[in-house]
């Protein structure tokens, strides 16, 4: 008692003021609900006019609400209304429904800040009225959403052995570490031709929350994706020979569309990372040398890499190597334990001799635990061409032959040397040479002529020379007598 008269009559009634107005409060908050309106959907189109209904209940068991004013925040581009006209009774615990009507304008969002679809807040309602004799008031939040136009069409992930098109929520089964994929993201804008509407750049993201599995072009756009356009991305996912769980992988498209609006997709989906028992994989095969010809005796040298990528150490491994064109196929035992995690190589000689054909040969290698168990196989190939130098005894028996054709070619030879065929040159030579013996011929001749000539002259001189003798001689005769 002495503690409630210390507080003073001026200080009690303002307590039981507070109370009062508190519980009245509380009894307002409590006697009216409103609902929170969702204009648009995922398929409504930006300009659209959208409507809908929300609900507004008297939750009073003894009292009418009397609804006086409904009132909105959101920005005039929205161009809010109610369709339905105030004041509206509403009897002790019932409801009443009220329909609001607004536009889509062009530049509203499709996703949210995660890039997920989502309706976006685009501002409040206030729903004011009087119960018992007493103001009352309830907000709430008015939504919008439009579709949205920029979407993963697909995205397929490929090993060398399987291939899968992945969507949210997927797992991709029997990943084992050291696996590589390679990925291909169809992206689209699902914008009419007639809307016409495109994205200057659009944006895409493949990423990994697993340290262990590494995402080659992380990071990836696409310049310019018109309306109704699709184009492609591409890029690689590897596992790491260490990763011994799974990993979720996150990809993410976004951009923004010529009118301001954004838009995008997330998928994620899960690389089911197992590591077996008995896992001996091939890591390469080396072969040296790749190729080589059959001239003579020759090796090759085949050299698997292996790694233990299983659950536990092995201390039987095994290495087959086989050539079935060379009837070739030899095992052998790893001489030590292969640990988790460890690596090693053995060789194997391949004989090639001059006799082995020239073409290419597969070669295929195999890994074992426990000697007969098989891990895992994998091929390769290496080339034996054809000699370019024949044999010795070849190349004897051919100079033995070209000798005996030399010799039988021989007399034919000397003949044709001693009754040489006359070519233009030899011709010309001999017609030279006839030539120049004609020329002391022919200087005898004209001598000869010369003399002949004289020796006539000197007869003919002589004849004349004896008949006058004789005519001078007779002439004397005659004087005599």
């Amino acid at each position: 008692m002495m503690k409630i008269k210390s507080l003073g009559l001026t200080n009690i009634k303002k307590i039981f003021l507070f109370v009062v107005l508190a519980a009245l409060f509380s009894l307002s908050a409590f006697a009216i609900e409103v609902t929170n309106p969702a204009l648009g959907s995922s398929s409504a189109n930006r300009g659209d006019t959208v409507s809908t209904t929300f609900t507004i209940k008297n939750t009073d068991p003894a009292n009418n609400l009397t609804i006086t004013q409904i009132t909105s925040t959101a920005d005039s581009k929205y161009n809010i209304t109610f369709t339905t006209s105030t004041p509206i009774t509403i009897q002790p615990n019932s409801s009443t429904t009220v329909t609001i009507q607004g536009d889509i304008p062009k530049d509203l969002d499709a996703v949210n800040s995660n890039y997920e679809e989502a309706a976006m807040n685009i501002g409040t309602l206030t729903v004011s009225g009087t119960l018992g004799g007493s103001s009352v008031s309830k907000t709430a939040t008015i939504t919008m959403q439009a579709e949205n136009n920029l979407r993963i069409k697909k995205f397929r992930l490929r090993t060398e052995t399987s291939s899968k098109s992945m969507d949210d929520g997927d797992t991709f089964k029997n990943v084992r570490p050291g696996d590589e994929f390679t990925y291909e993201a169809e992206i689209e804008n699902r914008y009419s031709n007639s809307e016409d509407v495109e994205f200057d750049t659009v944006y895409i993201s493949v990423e990994s929350e697993n340290s262990d599995v590494d995402v080659d072009e992380e990071d990836d756009e696409i310049d310019s994706l018109g309306a109704d356009e699709e184009d492609t991305v591409s890029g690689s996912i590897t596992v790491e020979e260490e990763a011994d769980k799974d990993a979720t992988i996150t990809v993410t498209i976004h951009g923004t569309d010529e009118n301001g609006a954004l838009h995008g997709q997330k998928i994620e989906f899960r690389l089911d990372v197992n590591r077996l028992t008995h896992d001996l994989k091939i890591r390469k095969i080396a072969v040296s040398p790749k190729t080589t010809d059959n001239c003579k005796h020759n090796e090759i040298v085949i050299t698997p890499y292996i790694k233990n990528m299983g659950k536990r150490n092995e201390r039987k491994v095994y290495i087959e190597v086989t050539v079935d064109d060379l009837n070739y196929q030899e095992k052998k035992q790893f001489p030590y334990e292969l640990e988790k995690d460890d690596s090693g190589t053995l060789n194997f000689i391949i004989p090639i001799d001059s006799d082995t054909e020239a073409q290419v040969y597969i070669v295929d290698v195999k890994t074992y635990f426990d000697e007969i168990i098989e891990s895992n196989s994998d091929r390769t190939q290496f080339t034996i061409t054809q000699c370019e130098t024949q044999p010795a005894q070849q190349q004897t028996q051919q100079q033995q032959t070209q000798q005996q054709t030399q010799q039988q070619t021989q007399p034919t030879q000397q003949q044709q040397q001693t009754q040489p065929p006359q070519t233009t040159s030899e011709t010309e030579n001999s017609e030279t040479t006839a030539i120049a013996q004609a020329a002391p011929r022919k200087k005898e001749l004209e001598e000869n002529s010369l003399y002949i000539m004289i020796l006539t002259a000197l007869s003919l001189l002589v004849l004349v020379v004896i008949i006058a003798i004789i005519i001078y001689t007779v002439r004397s005769g005659n004087k005599k007598y």
